[in-house]
């Protein structure tokens, strides 16, 4: 059997235990799961008003909300998940997002507070509030860029006035900025590093520069936090590539793609197998398009990247599995990849839309007092597509790709190909393979005929050729689970 490897684009592709390109498939320890279309979940917001930051919320109550912010305004999902409610502040107009700019968020308690570095950070209360309120200095933090919740500590960080400053409220005392010793807010310069370019909570705080890695920790009075170096060297320009999940943070840093794990370890989770290939496909002027977020059910680190130059949107998504270090590659163009939960309620005015007879309440499959008609609580990772619209990655399965590396089936002579089986488990819609060959290395791979799997699950073909790759590709929908490889693989030697 030959099977399918990892998808190593950094790496020679002379190298039959490797994948030399993959589409539309996500790793695991033995070979490739499929990855689920995008399916619409509701209509873009206002005209002209593209995504930039995504985030749901759960109150100490346990009702959840989720929150959007574009370049001028900030929209609220509405309770049954149909429309998008302006959540913009009722005084002091519309935001201004600079043009590459985007929204920072934190949650205390039933608060929660945005910045965009340039306005005023606003605050939202999740009691009932409609709109978003102006948070001014000293009542909140100053104009920031950067926020996140350490300890019980509010932190903003890259202050319009400094973008090397970090500052922090009171304890346990979010709208409480007045630096004292008795609150403990305060806020400090980072004398070197460069300006801040990212900030990461929880019992302690991660800052990110342009050249450096600081770990912020709560140290009591008369200091209040330490801060820690624990890269001189290593930064970040790409400030939505970080997405964190428990102590792992994840990165696009200016070296490749980075795990930090305890704001200690430092992993190159893409060294040697997709950074040269990413640094040569994204141009450092188009890092501030990336976005990231993390799949839990999955274990992906997901990360959202512009290749080709459509303007202002991303078109692929590289998928990191953790477990197994492995990579793969997902082709959607979007505005923004993110994780949210919708919540649908349902009631006499719009339970019709659930029933599986309209206007017939006893065609029900369940009571009226289940769960299921308050709300639904599934974590989606989602995306807003070219059109701004909001949906989730949860259709059928996409149609997917995996290429091998080049294989020498007859080791300094060539090969005739005959025949080869593709190995899924479970139903594949439209599964065919391609071979490829080329006599020497520095060649391109030519396409041969592409040969449908038949009766007997096999590709009959006929290639021959000193290196030979086998390229498969399925059609969208199907059932299956695991892509395996290739098993079965029948040739004939030639000569020299």
């Amino acid at each position: 059997m030959i099977p399918f490897g990892p998808w190593l684009p950094d790496q020679p592709n002379y190298r039959p235990e490797k994948s030399s390109d993959v589409l539309n498939v996500i790793p695991h320890e033995h070979g490739y799961h499929p990855w689920l279309s995008w399916n619409k979940f509701i209509n873009a917001p206002d005209i002209g008003q593209n995504p930039l930051t995504m985030q749901y919320y759960i109150s100490p109550s346990g009702v959840i909300y989720n929150f959007m912010g574009s370049q001028n305004k900030l929209y609220m999902l509405d309770a049954l998940g149909t429309g998008w409610n302006i959540a913009t502040r009722t005084t002091g107009g519309d935001y201004a997002t600079p043009n590459e700019g985007f929204w920072t968020q934190t949650q205390y308690d039933n608060n929660i507070l945005w910045a965009n570095g340039v306005d005023v950070v606003q605050q939202f209360n999740l009691l009932g509030g409609a709109n978003f309120t102006d948070a001014a200095y000293p009542a909140g933090p100053p104009t920031c860029q950067f926020l996140a919740t350490v300890r019980r500590f509010v932190v903003g960080a890259k202050y319009s006035t400094n973008s090397q400053e970090v500052g922090w409220s009171g304890l346990a005392e979010p709208f409480l900025w007045t630096p004292s010793p008795v609150t403990l807010a305060d806020s400090q310069v980072l004398p070197t590093g460069g300006e801040i370019t990212g900030l990461v909570g929880g019992e302690y705080g991660v800052v990110f520069q342009q050249q450096a890695l600081q770990r912020m920790t709560f140290n009591g009075p008369p200091t209040t936090f330490e801060f820690e170096l624990i890269s001189r060297i290593l930064g970040t320009h790409a400030s939505r590539t970080i997405a964190h999940y428990g102590d792992v943070i994840f990165f696009l840093s200016t070296s490749g793609v980075k795990m930090m794990r305890g704001a200690q370890e430092i992993s190159d989770i893409g060294e040697g197998k997709v950074d040269t290939w990413l640094f040569e496909n994204i141009d450092d002027v188009d890092l501030w398009r990336a976005t990231a977020t993390i799949d839990i059910k999955n274990k992906l680190y997901l990360l959202s990247i512009p290749v080709d130059d459509v303007q202002d949107l991303c078109d692929l998504v590289l998928a990191y599995h953790w477990p197994s270090g492995e990579w793969g590659k997902i082709g959607f163009v979007n505005h923004l990849v993110c994780a949210m939960i919708p919540q649908t309620s349902y009631h006499l005015d719009n339970i019709d839309t659930i029933l599986p007879i309209p206007d017939n309440i006893d065609s029900m499959e369940y009571s009226l007092d289940s769960p299921s008609l308050i709300s639904t609580s599934t974590l989606e990772i989602s995306a807003f597509n070219s059109s701004r619209e909001l949906g989730h990655f949860n259709g059928e399965r996409m149609p997917a790709s995996i290429t091998t590396g080049d294989i020498p089936f007859v080791p300094g002579k060539k090969a005739l190909l005959r025949a080869a089986r593709p190995m899924f488990e479970g139903s594949v819609n439209g599964l065919t393979t391609t071979p490829y060959v080329h006599d020497r290395l520095q060649d391109t791979p030519i396409p041969k005929a592409t040969s449908p799997v038949n009766r007997n699950g096999l590709c009959p073909m006929r290639a021959s050729g000193r290196y030979h790759r086998l390229k498969v590709d399925t059609a969208l929908g199907g059932d299956w689970e695991h892509a395996l490889g290739f098993d079965d693989v029948v040739t004939s030697e030639m000569a020299k």
